[in-house]
């Protein structure tokens, strides 16, 4: 800032100003900046003014002082004035503008505008038929988020080695989160908590990096906006840190991570609740209930989804209904392979011919989006995934049917006619051995319980009983004493 008249005053004025901005006293710094007009320098004071406002979350007060910066400045000055009026267009929501206004910046200062598009990118509001810049596609934002969309379309691997090569303290505990959920859904636990771990160190170098004085021409990237979404970030770490144990049965572990999710958000967030009737599933099933159904609206999924899963492992078939028709709204939310399963997984215990059909149509559907994937390769990240949670629990609702009828060469058959997509998965070998070991075909039965079993360090009691009396009825006797040893 210029002092406008030279003085004593003028210095201590100014002086004042910075002062009061640096104390984060921005209120009182415009007032004084606005009681001073004519007297000081118009471009200096506008772009305090308009660091100020972005500081007190008056994005459409800071938006305006940079328009009126840009009408009278020129370059190297404008592409910054430019460059901060998309950054509060884009907290009000207006994508296009924003975007609009980065196209007016000069190619030669186009590298410093990643974050602006990854944050355009990352609202849902990119302009239709618009393509990211080729320039960008090496900025650490653009290859960060090309790893979240690899993690969202089921390529956890690729997401995770994406993810490894980002360098960017800025991005530091986004990538750290970014791995440590991939693992987790690679079920690679152990490495999972690893990531959470480094994640503390990275968290410490990120806010150093962060650290920058105030210029009366500048607005950090990173205000109290990055406190607000560090502390959503640490969140979704202790939620994840207590998947992790939840998973591998780790009690005390998943009883610490929602302890500290309970200090750290006190007791403020749905996923808190939701976590809280995981521990008490087991002891208190109504409780339970309770908690997820104080959530239900805010967190549908796995709230809701939850809930209708307790009821049909407590039999409450016409209660698992009830939650479907009295949160309609909410329950539309729910991911909608898993809503459409559970809905016919209900029905086949309401009314099981009417269940029978709607889940024989169900596989159908999925059988064939299986069949018309790539030809090249009969396994793949997507593929797994559409196997494991899509067409194994649907196929498995719709042979109990059969099962409580005994009519076990039917799901039989259901079995084999996915048996080229499925016959890698320990759940369909393990429930097929079951089908032939009711039907008396014990060598069948052995060779399918062997080849699941194998698979595991800890073999439960029910398998390990059937394999032994399948290998006894197929003349096998020292086998099976090896089994019983």
């Amino acid at each position: 800032m210029e002092p406008g008249g030279g003085g004593t005053r003028a210095v201590t004025t100014t002086t004042l100003i910075y002062s009061l901005i640096k104390n984060r006293q921005f209120v009182e710094a415009i007032e004084i900046i606005r009681a001073l007009s004519g007297k000081i320098n118009p471009i200096a004071a506008l772009s305090l003014v308009g660091y100020c406002c972005y500081h007190l979350k008056d994005f459409f007060g800071a938006a305006n002082a940079y328009e009126s910066l840009c009408s009278v400045s020129s370059e190297p000055d404008l592409h910054r004035y430019r460059k901060y009026q998309a950054q509060c267009l884009i907290q009000l929501g207006y994508i296009k503008g924003a975007y609009e206004l980065c196209q007016l910046i000069p190619l030669q200062y186009q590298s410093s505008l990643g974050s602006l598009y990854v944050a355009m990118l990352r609202s849902g509001k990119w302009p239709r038929g618009v393509l990211v810049p080729k320039h960008l596609e090496n900025e650490p934002e653009y290859i960060y988020l090309k790893a979240i969309e690899r993690f969202e379309s089921g390529d956890f691997k690729a997401a995770r080695t994406i993810s490894s090569i980002v360098e960017s303290k800025r991005l530091a505990l986004d990538i750290r989160y970014l791995e440590a959920v991939s693992n987790y859904a690679m079920k690679n636990y152990t490495r999972g908590l690893e990531c959470m771990d480094c994640s503390r160190t990275a968290r410490r170098e990120s806010l150093l990096s962060e650290i920058s004085t105030v210029s009366a021409a500048s607005v950090p990237e990173d205000d109290d906006d990055s406190g607000t979404e560090s502390k959503f970030l640490r969140l979704k770490m202790l939620n994840l840190k207590g998947a992790i144990y939840y998973q591998t049965g780790e009690v005390s572990g998943f009883k610490e991570a929602v302890e500290s999710l309970r200090k750290f958000d006190d007791n403020k967030s749905p996923v808190l609740h939701h976590n809280l009737a995981l521990l008490t599933v087991e002891t208190d099933a109504w409780e339970a209930l309770r908690r997820w159904a104080s959530v239900a609206d805010r967190l549908p999924y796995p709230a809701l989804s939850n809930m209708v899963i307790l009821c049909l492992q407590n039999m409450e078939y016409h209660l698992a209904q009830e939650v479907i028709t009295k949160y309609s709204s909410a329950w539309g939310l729910v991911v909608r392979d898993l809503r459409e399963m559970l809905e016919a997984i209900v029905l086949s215990y309401l009314d099981p011919q009417r269940g029978a059909k709607v889940l024989e149509s169900k596989s159908i559907q999925l059988l064939s989006e299986l069949k018309a994937g790539p030809k090249t390769s009969v396994r793949g990240p997507t593929r797994d995934l559409a196997i494991k949670f899509k067409f194994i629990p649907t196929m498995m609702a719709h042979s109990r049917i059969f099962w409580e009828k005994k009519e076990f060469s039917k799901i039989e058959s259901l079995f084999q006619r996915s048996a080229h997509f499925c016959s890698g998965d320990r759940v369909w070998r393990i429930n097929l051995a079951h089908v032939f070991y009711m039907q008396d075909r014990h060598r069948a039965a052995a060779r399918m319980y062997r080849e699941a079993l194998e698979e595991e360090h800890e073999w439960s009691g029910i398998m390990r009983a059937n394999l032994c009396v399948s290998y006894l009825m197929s003349g096998e006797r020292r086998k099976a004493e090896g089994i019983i040893e």
